[in-house]
C-alpha cells in the first residue's frame, strides 16, 4: 500500500506541481526509503512512523479514487 502513496504523492509533485508533495518526497529518499522508514519506525521513530501514516493515507485516496482528502 505504501508504494501506491507514493506514487499519489509523486503525482502530486509532477502533474500538480505541488512543492510541499515534492519536498515530501526528497525527504522521504534522505530517510533512505520506505524500508528504512519502516525500520526506523519499528524503532519507536515517531518521525518515520508518521511519514509512513501519511503515505498511507495517500496510498488510501488513491485506492477511493479521491473520495479520501489526505492534503
Amino acid at each position: 500500500m505504501t508504494r501506491a502513496g507514493i506514487r499519489q504523492i509523486s503525482y502530486y509533485c509532477q502533474q500538480r506541481n505541488n512543492n510541499r508533495a515534492c519536498n515530501f518526497l526528497r525527504q522521504v529518499n534522505q530517510a533512505g526509503g520506505l524500508s528504512n522508514l519502516a525500520r526506523l519506525c519499528s524503532q519507536g521513530d515517531g518521525g518515520a512512523c508518521n511519514a509512513l501514516r501519511v503515505i498511507n493515507c495517500y496510498a488510501a485516496e488513491n485506492f477511493t479514487r479521491g473520495r479520501r482528502k489526505c492534503g
